[in-house]
């Protein structure tokens, strides 16, 4: 036998040393992994947590005072204005109360707008609105329900399909998960896992979070003139929140205001300088810079401009008026104003437009009335190239809409 022969044939003490060794370190190196991606989740989730609220916090508070307010203030007419987050920054319930008050109406009004939701999961509210008001014997006076037309396009309900679990999850009743779950028991369980395990978020929005960011990129933020237009705004929303009254109620990003009832901000308690700064800081947001990269979102996330519709979103859409239609006197459909500057409709999806409104009218049997084009609204008006600003075009629009709907309510009673 060779001395290298001999060699090879010895056992190696150190061999299970190593074996342990090489455990030891994988399952450390998992550790940091495991850990690194649980920082990473976690901090991706901050991301959500913006103003005090989160990405559920505005709707779910809706639902939670629904029996308040289904039992409360009978003696005056209760008034939801419901839809996307065009009518969370559009309707200011404490200004309509103000001006019907001041048309001897009184009115309690509430703002049931939320943002990145479509018809579909929209019509799960309503489902509960419904259901609470049914079950309080309780009517509602007038529900006036937003028709988004980028909300109920092919493109939007692609581009929400990531939180499609996550919606119904969190916005569905028991019996509704109960049923999804019968129908599919590996999404049901995912969707049990999601309301009470993982604190209302689904792992699809937070792998999608880097699609969702890139959704948000523009053709020109990286040049000079649009930083340095970045940073004035920005200078100016922190001069506005220095100069208004800490105590003065105003709504979070996400957040439903229970003193504002939804609304965006009371600015009678605000001084001559914070309105000011308000107003500065509105006009700032306009810089055509930031209404193209805000375009070009909608654009790639909705359809803006082109309105391609999808079939199954309309049909949510009807349902959700047809839910509302059996707890209120009257329901009426409005689309809210539009930004022509920038929002600009061909021959053509304006025709296709009225062709679906036409269809929800004869669905329904409600009125559909279109602010869209409104002389009182004008580009100004607006703090992106959807939104109207909380500085003017709020309460112009608030005040519209009380125009419109005084004599309505004054002949209930």
């Amino acid at each position: 036998m060779t001395p290298s022969s001999t060699s090879s044939s010895k056992p190696n003490p150190r061999e299970p040393r190593s074996a342990f060794g090489v455990a030891v370190k994988t399952l450390v190196a998992g550790l940091l992994v495991f850990g690194t991606t649980v920082g990473i989740y976690n901090a991706l989730l901050q991301l959500f947590y913006a103003g005090g609220g989160d990405i559920n916090g505005r709707m779910l508070t809706q639902l939670e005072l629904l029996p308040g307010i289904a039992s409360a203030n009978r003696d005056k007419h209760r008034v939801f204005v419901f839809g996307s987050s065009m009518v969370q920054a559009g309707f200011e319930p404490v200004v309509f109360d103000k001006k019907m008050s001041a048309e001897g109406i009184e009115t309690i009004s509430y703002n049931y707008g939320v943002g990145n939701l479509n018809p579909e999961f929209q019509e799960l509210i309503t489902r509960r609105i419904r259901e609470q008001f049914t079950q309080s014997d309780e009517k509602l006076a007038l529900v006036l329900v937003e028709f988004n037309p980028f909300q109920a396009t092919t493109a939007r309900k692609n581009f929400t399909r990531v939180t499609a679990d996550q919606n119904l999850a969190v916005l569905g009743s028991l019996s509704e998960l109960w049923r999804a779950t019968m129908e599919d028991p590996t999404r049901g369980i995912r969707l049990f896992n999601i309301r009470y395990l993982r604190n209302g978020f689904s792992a699809e929005l937070i792998t999608s979070i880097p699609a969702i960011f890139m959704s948000n990129r523009g053709p020109n933020g990286a040049s000079k003139e649009y930083q340095e237009a970045a940073a004035r705004s920005g200078e100016l929303s922190r001069r506005f929140r220095e100069l208004r009254d800490a105590d003065a109620p105003i709504q979070g990003s996400d957040q439903w205001n229970v003193a504002l009832r939804g609304g965006r901000i009371d600015k009678s308690g605000l001084s001559t300088e914070a309105l000011a700064a308000l107003g500065q800081w509105a006009q700032s947001a306009r810089y055509p810079g930031f209404m193209e990269n805000d375009l070009f979102r909608r654009v790639e996330t909705a359809d803006i401009l082109e309105l391609g519709f999808d079939d199954e979103v309309i049909e949510a859409f009807v349902a959700m008026v047809t839910n509302l239609q059996a707890v209120s006197e009257l329901v009426e459909v409005i689309l809210l104003p539009r930004n022509t500057d920038w929002v600009t409709y061909t021959q053509e999806v304006q025709m296709r437009l009225d062709e679906v409104l036409g269809h929800i009218e004869n669905a329904t049997g409600v009125k559909v009335r279109n602010f869209q084009n409104h002389p009182d609204i004008t580009p100004a008006h607006f703090l992106d190239t959807t939104h109207l600003s909380y500085y003017d075009g709020i309460d112009i629009f608030t005040e519209l809409l009380a125009d419109t709907y005084a004599d309505v309510l004054r002949k209930q009673r």
